[in-house]
């Protein structure tokens, strides 16, 4: 009885070291900059699928209602991959700031949190320069 377990330790730790996937991002932030509102704002999540198994998405969920998000089902052991995310802008000036999930099959991390965050501005409006401008 003592053997057996003496043996599971080591039976969950070779399960977590071999014989899986593991997603490693490039960036896990991604910056917009600014944008005028009315304009698409885009980004990309370069990643690799370091494990030893196929990498399976399960679903990449965008905080803000105002997004969508594009992402690969399957990635195989070695391969890059992108995950593409757009925020809509119309109507919705200033700093913006949203949180992509992203679920997978990697033991160590089936959860990552992603940020994407921007400022979306308002298009220049100005008739006249500025030296025109009289202030009484």
């Amino acid at each position: 009885m003592k053997k057996i377990v003496a043996t599971i330790p080591f039976l969950l730790w070779s399960i977590f070291l071999f014989g899986q996937a593991e997603i490693k991002f490039d960036t896990t932030v991604c910056d917009y900059g600014r944008i005028v509102v009315g304009n698409k704002a885009e980004g990309e999540f370069h990643f690799t699928n370091i494990g030893t198994e196929p990498l399976i998405f399960f679903g990449a969920y965008n905080s803000n209602g105002g997004g969508t998000t594009n992402f690969p089902k399957k990635i195989l052991p070695g391969e890059r991959g992108v995950i593409t995310v757009s925020q809509i802008t119309k109507g919705r000036p200033g700093l913006h700031q949203s949180t992509i999930t992203v679920k997978t099959n990697s033991l160590l991390s089936p959860t990552t949190c992603l940020t994407v965050k921007g400022e979306f501005i308002l298009p220049r409006t100005d008739d006249c320069e500025e030296e025109d401008v009289l202030i009484k």
